[in-house]
């Protein structure tokens, strides 16, 4: 049998992931009760394939027993069972731009970050995928400011699930980044972009979770080769 809580909502969750951060960050946006059961990523432990056959974090748990799996579906799910804390992006428009905006970056700027850590020992593939990194941080500067040129947030002053889909791999960017020696402040053409960052960041809800530079870059280091 595996662990959980009967009174509140049972997270399995691993404080260096970002798909499970995103859960984390909901979870915490909307005031709930939750109890985090913390998973070895590398050290899975037997039980857990009782909550999620698939073996991945995050897997949530509700009181009644029902289990859900895959970060941006909880992360819906919270967002539509709690709708007092506003979550949701404002109009079923902006819903579908969120969506897309999430596409994006998880399609041209998470898997460069783990390549970046697997060219160490070929610098010019390094700068390569780098360069790529930063055009490509710079398109989704440039949509940030086509859907909203003021900000904070991705729609303006109001934070929502566009912003917790996506804000915890930017801080894996930072991480990567940080870890090569390469720049990542102060790049012309991203100044909405790290506005944006910079306000997830101060959220309380985010810098309260988030794990610290060296929890990370423990977990990161089995990428660089």
């Amino acid at each position: 049998m595996f662990p959980y809580s009967e009174e509140k909502i049972s997270l399995y969750t691993a404080k260096i992931c970002p798909f499970a951060h995103r859960v984390v960050l909901a979870l915490e946006e909307s005031n709930l009760p939750y109890e985090a059961i913390e998973i070895d990523l590398y050290n899975k432990p037997e039980w857990y394939h009782e909550v999620n056959p698939a073996m991945k974090v995050p897997a949530m748990r509700l009181p009644s027993g029902e289990i859900m799996v895959e970060s941006l579906l909880i992360v819906d799910y919270i967002s539509k069972q709690y709708p007092k804390f506003n979550l949701i992006p404002p109009t079923p428009f902006d819903q579908y731009k969120a969506s897309i905006l999430a596409g994006f970056y998880e399609s041209n700027l998470i898997t460069p970050a783990y390549k970046l850590l697997a060219t160490t020992s070929n610098r010019s593939e390094t700068n390569d995928i780098y360069a790529d990194t930063i055009e490509k941080l710079q398109e989704f500067n440039d949509k940030l400011v086509s859907n909203n040129p003021i900000g904070p947030f991705i729609f303006g002053d109001h934070f929502t699930t566009a912003d917790i889909a996506i804000i915890p791999f930017a801080e894996r960017i930072d991480l990567v980044c940080k870890m090569l020696g390469l720049k990542f402040n102060d790049i012309p053409g991203l100044e909405r972009y790290y506005a944006w960052k910079d306000a997830c960041f101060k959220r309380p809800a985010y810098s309260s979770t988030v794990a610290s530079y060296e929890e990370l870059s423990v977990g990161y280091r089995k990428y660089i080769k």
